[in-house]
């Protein structure tokens, strides 16, 4: 009496090499199947995909993968004696958002991973306009400003306080309308 043979089936799988998706599906093999998160929009062959996908031989898979862009922004806040003033200064960004690479796997949880890159830098004559629309115009420390500019870090720095011309402390600094 001979012994049956057992065939090991083939499994298909899903993988991600350089952010680009590859699927492999033999004929004759267990089709892979993704699972599709609620935040991601997939599509499988041009058609929305929900949940649990099975795939195919010859399907196309989709991911949409939004840029989104943050804009430029200076905060300048005055003290209440008017005397100092803190400046934040956060640059222009572009978030990307790609594919994680993974092993192939006959179960693919698509990840996502955010890159968050400057798009343009701030000039000190932004951080300049933005001061003067507070109706800070007097003892600037253009030095500062420049620096607080090429940061861009959203850190608010502070000005020394109660000082007819202000000076900095670290990074940017100014002082109220009034000349000194």
């Amino acid at each position: 009496m001979s012994m049956p043979v057992i065939r090991r089936l083939q499994q298909g799988t899903v993988e991600v090499r350089g952010g680009q998706i590859h699927v492999d599906c033999p004929p004759g093999a267990v089709p892979p199947v993704i699972r599709v998160p609620g935040d991601l929009t997939v599509r499988v062959n041009g058609q929305p995909a929900h949940g649990l996908v099975t795939l195919r031989p010859g399907d196309r898979l989709e991911v949409d993968l939004p840029v989104q862009e943050r804009a430029a922004h200076v905060e300048v806040e005055v003290s209440s004696d008017q005397m100092a003033c803190h400046v934040a200064v956060w640059p222009r960004v572009r978030r990307v958002l790609r594919l994680a690479d993974s092993p192939p796997a006959p179960l693919w949880d698509p990840a996502v991973v955010v890159i968050e890159e400057r798009v343009a830098e701030l000039r000190p004559a932004d951080v300049l306009a933005a001061m003067a629309e507070k109706g800070v115009v007097f003892g600037i420390d253009a030095e500062a400003v420049a620096e607080a500019a090429a940061a861009a870090d959203g850190r608010a720095r502070p000005g020394a306080p109660r000082r007819p011309k202000v000076t900095t402390v670290g990074w940017s600094a100014c002082s109220p309308t009034n000349p000194v």
